[in-house]
Order: C-alpha cells, then structure tokens, then sequence
C-alpha cells in the first residue's frame, strides 16, 4: 500500500483526504515541524502539503523536505487557497512537482494522486531493474578481475623457483582480491606467513588444528581455513571467494610440488657431480697403486731384476693412458651433470615482468615485514 505523508494544520482536511484516498496509507502532520521528524522514521511516495501554517509555513517546508536525500525523488504536491501564479512559481522553485487550490473537486484530486503514484511507482521500478543491472554489471566486473587475478597467479608462479618468491606472489594476489589471511606452509619445519605482518596467538593455534579440519572449512563471521597438502590459508575476510580461493590454492599447491620437484633434482644432481669427483680422486689413488704394484709383480716374477728409466716410464704412460680414458668418460657425466645444473639455474631467473610485479608489491608493503615463526 501508497504511503503519502499530508501535512496541513487543518483536521478536517485530513479527515476529508482519507476519506477520498481510500486505498493508501495517509500518515497526518499538522506541522512542518512534525513532518521533518516523521520523514526520519518513514519513507512516503507522496507528500501532500499545505502552504500557510503556523511556524514553518510550507515553502520552507518543501524546501528542507527535498534537501533530505531520502526525499529527492519522492514528489510534492503543494495543496493551498493561494492561487496566484506568484505563489505557483516559489511552489515549482522549492521543488514542487504540482500545485492544487483549495477549495477542489474530489475526483480531479483523486486522479492527479493516484497519477502521481503510479509515475513514482514505475519510476522505483525502473531504478531497482537499474541498481540491479548495475550490480549484475559490477558482479561480472569483479569475477573478471578475480578470475583474472587466479589465472595471472597460476602463469607467473610457474616461473616462482623459491618458496619465498612463491608466498610473496600469493599475497599479492589475495590483496588484489581484497583479502586478508594467512599462510602456513606444513613442511618441516613448519613456517607461518601473513600478508600484513600480524598473527594472533588464537590464530596461531587455529592454524594448528587446520590438519584435524576438513580441506575447506568455513566458520564464524566470514572466516575459512583451507587445507591443501602442502599448505593451509586461514583467511580473515573470505566475502563469497571460496571457489575463488580455493583456485588459487590449486594453482599453490602445484607451484610448491614443482619447486620441491626442481629442488630435489638439484641436488640429485649435485651429488652426482659430487660423486664423479670423489670417483676421480679414487682413481687416481688405484692408478698409482697399480702402477707400484704392477712393478712389484714383474720384478717379483723374476723376469727382471729392475725396471729400466724407459721401461717404466713405458708403464707409467700405459697406466695414465687408461686413467685419461676412464676420466674422459666420468668428464662426460661431469658435463652431463654442468649441463643441467646450468638449465635449472636458468628456470631460477624469473622474467622480467615478475621481478618487477614482485618489486611494486614490496613497495606497497614495506611497512609490514612478515612474521615467520
């Protein structure tokens, strides 16, 4: 049901208007007083108003009626025995959408009304149908930049070799998506991360129980924690990204198997290459030993009594002969080994474009430094 809010200090006038307004809510001020108190609990559709009243009369009325922001749009119909074109034209001026002098026919009245009411009706229709295609548009604005974000995170992140880089690209991202949170990463020994450089000790121990909860558990006021293998988000403003999140710890969750994966192949190599050296330097020991020991053999079979200068020397080339072919080939592996390393170190040097996206993020954050326990 229509609200119209009449303010006239005339009684009967009131009781006159229900009586022909039957199927509205008519809410009565005597007062241009009384009715700026009631416009702060109540919103009409339409307000009818009289001129001349005690105290405030109703130019100035109208006037602070319209400079309510709730009341802009809501029309005024100026009811009055002056009817002089003077009077019509400061009416018009105080925002008056339309002006009736008394004394006036009943039906005329009744139908300028319920015009009056059906405009503002399908005009509020027409601003929810407007807010809500605003908000459609603003929903659709703000998923593409989520989405967006996810799939910026998902792409620069393959080229993240350290989990230090890794942590710092995630609260970019979760900053650009307005979130705050928290991330702990479960490996040992375990470290905990925040993006503002703050942790409570209840969130702490939140963190702590994250193993005993399920993969995504939401709970209290716009709080979750996230529980991916490797690491767990407790997140303090989670405001309808779940799904979102829970993309982005995805796309975490592969970044950390492949930088461990990368790590561990390092050092699988390293110590290959390590091995070899050690394999070298023990092959130089075995080559000297032969070469005495081949010495020994010959003279202690009595086919000479000693080896002449020339003739050791002779052994001496055949020995190192046989270990330069041997070294030649764990060279190979060696260069094998180079080789790799090499291409790793390589896949360790971020582009460009993420070195200098990480950089304007640690200038936005310079005042909070993270909180690592």
């Amino acid at each position: 049901m229509h609200k119209i809010l009449l303010v006239d200090d005339d009684a009967f006038f009131h009781e006159m208007v229900k009586s022909i307004l039957e199927d509205v809510e008519i809410i009565s001020a005597s007062s241009g007083e009384e009715s700026l108190e009631l416009v702060k609990t109540i919103l009409p559709d339409l307000i009818l108003l009289d001129i001349q009243m005690d105290g405030m009369d109703g130019f100035e009325t109208g006037q602070k009626l319209k400079e309510t922001p709730a009341l802009n749009e809501v029309p005024i119909i100026f009811i009055s025995a002056l009817d002089n074109a003077e009077d019509k034209l400061k009416a018009y001026g105080t925002g008056a959408t339309d002006y009736i002098g008394k004394p006036f026919h009943h039906a005329e009245f009744k139908s300028k009304v319920e015009k009056l009411l059906s405009l503002k009706r399908k005009a509020d229709e027409a601003y929810q149908q407007l807010k809500a295609s605003h908000q459609l548009i603003t929903d659709v604005q703000r998923s593409a930049a989520q989405n967006q974000a996810i799939s910026r995170f998902a792409q620069t992140s393959l080229f993240c070799h350290d989990l230090e880089t890794l942590v710092r690209l995630l609260f970019l991202t979760t900053g650009e998506l307005q979130t705050s949170c928290i991330l702990k990463l479960n490996a040992e020994p375990v470290e905990i991360h925040s993006n503002n450089g703050h942790i409570s000790k209840l969130e702490e121990e939140i963190l702590e129980l994250s193993p005993h909860l399920k993969r995504i558990y939401s709970f209290g006021n716009n709080r979750a924690v996230f529980n991916w293998p490797h690491a767990s988000l407790l997140v303090r403003n989670i405001d309808g990204l779940i799904d979102t999140l829970a993309l982005l710890m995805d796309a975490f969750e592969s970044a950390y198997k492949s930088i461990q994966a990368e790590s561990d192949l390092l050092r699988q190599v390293q110590k290959i290459e390590s091995d070899n050296e050690q394999v070298k330097d023990q092959i130089h020991d075995y080559t000297q030993q032969m070469k005495i020991t081949l010495g020994d053999t010959i003279m202690s079979l009595g086919l000479i009594a000693e080896l002449a200068p020339e003739e050791e020397d002779k052994l001496n080339d055949i020995v190192l002969d046989y270990q330069q072919k041997i070294n030649n080939r764990l060279n190979i592996f060696s260069q094998n080994s180079q080789t790799i390393i090499g291409l790793i170190n390589n896949l360790r040097e971020p582009p460009e474009e993420l070195v200098q996206l990480l950089d304007d993020s640690q200038n936005k954050t310079d005042d909070f430094d993270d909180i690592l326990f």
